[in-house]
């Protein structure tokens, strides 16, 4: 990216922020965040939205993104479930980039080799969830061969788009404690920037699958063991992403935050619902129904803003680590200006 397009976008994001701080009940997100199916390929024990539904058509999925550019979003990510699974994400993609959305894609990166030529021209940031290096990831994510086809799509789009960002994100649950060491080093050798996150047992949009997800927990020793892993990888040069901050909440599996996140980031359930974060199965407003300018002036959307503000239950890394830059607490501003645009050969994480 030249240096001017990367000027320009901190000047809009930090605008768009600025709004969101200034602008009380009239501020709107400006991160569209799209479970676009719970459709998936792998079978992953810790996960909470694996399902059968495709979700919402392709045209209403385009009519989502077109609302969110005139409303001014800044940013789409799109997840599941696995996107990629979607005949036409590419379609949904260019509709995003033609409405003004930089465009993140969360994969598993299965299917990376035979489809990345497709999604390729639409994406800012590809990032690719490994969990393990090997066979281990396979067998932890019961799909064979997915640790070879997820590195071998990432090597194809780096060699073909090479302003294409790319991540990776790991979720830390007691089998793959003790492959953090193996991927610090996978990352560290590829010039992959990484992030680690711990297991989240329960989700809002969806009730969790038939698992015992308490078995799955990493004990208290072992993330105060990791999270003293990741702080002195951090501190030695390795491309962890995450925050100092951060990773102390890695080992705590607490956080102490006021969540600012809500107001930031809208997301859209694959049935173009969007869901109250605390109150299970109460739905805030329905895309199929009401336009996102309707849903973000209704008293229920302002009222939900208001309430969740004070919460501060959620331990994942995208809403504590923007709840702490919200909050401008100068560990975490300094890294995320290390971090921004900071995906390129050879540049330090530390």
């Amino acid at each position: 990216m030249k240096i001017v397009d990367r000027f320009r976008d901190i000047v809009k994001t930090s605008r768009a922020a600025l709004g969101v701080r200034l602008g009380g009940e009239r501020a709107r997100p400006f991160v569209l965040s799209h479970l676009i199916t719970n459709r998936c390929n792998a079978d992953c024990p810790m996960c909470l939205w694996k399902g059968e539904f495709e979700g919402l058509r392709t045209e209403e999925v385009k009519e989502l993104y077109r609302q969110a550019g005139e409303l001014g979003f800044l940013n789409l990510v799109v997840w599941g479930g696995e996107p990629l699974l979607r005949e036409d994400l590419p379609e949904v993609l260019q509709a995003a980039r033609s409405a003004g959305l930089s465009t993140t894609v969360i994969t598993n990166g299965y299917y990376l080799p035979e489809r990345y030529q497709e999604i390729g021209p639409y994406i800012d940031l590809l990032t690719v969830s490994l969990d393990a290096v090997g066979e281990v990831h396979d067998t932890f994510r019961r799909l064979p061969g997915s640790f070879k086809r997820a590195t071998e799509g990432i090597k194809l789009i780096r060699a073909r788009y090479k302003n294409i960002k790319i991540l990776l994100n790991s979720v830390i649950t007691r089998p793959n404690v003790k492959d953090v060491g193996p991927l610090l080093e996978f990352s560290r050798e590829n010039n992959l920037p990484i992030f680690f996150e711990p297991m989240t047992t329960w989700d809002y949009g969806v009730h969790p699958r038939g698992v015992e997800a308490q078995a799955l927990i990493p004990s208290e020793e072992d993330g105060l063991r990791i999270s003293r892993r990741l702080i002195g990888s951090k501190a030695r040069g390795f491309p962890v992403v995450n925050s100092y901050e951060y990773i102390n909440v890695i080992g705590r599996r607490r956080a102490g935050y006021r969540c600012w996140y809500k107001r930031l980031v809208l997301r859209v359930e694959p049935d173009g619902k969007i869901m109250d974060c605390q109150r299970r199965g109460r739905i805030i407003g329905d895309t199929q129904v009401s336009s996102l300018a309707d849903i973000f002036n209704s008293p229920a959307y302002k009222e939900f803003l208001r309430r969740t503000q004070d919460c501060g239950k959620c331990i994942d890394s995208a809403t504590v680590e923007s709840s702490f830059i919200w909050d401008l607490r100068p560990g975490c501003l300094f890294n995320a200006l290390k971090v921004y645009g900071m995906f390129r050969k050879g540049l330090r994480f530390n």
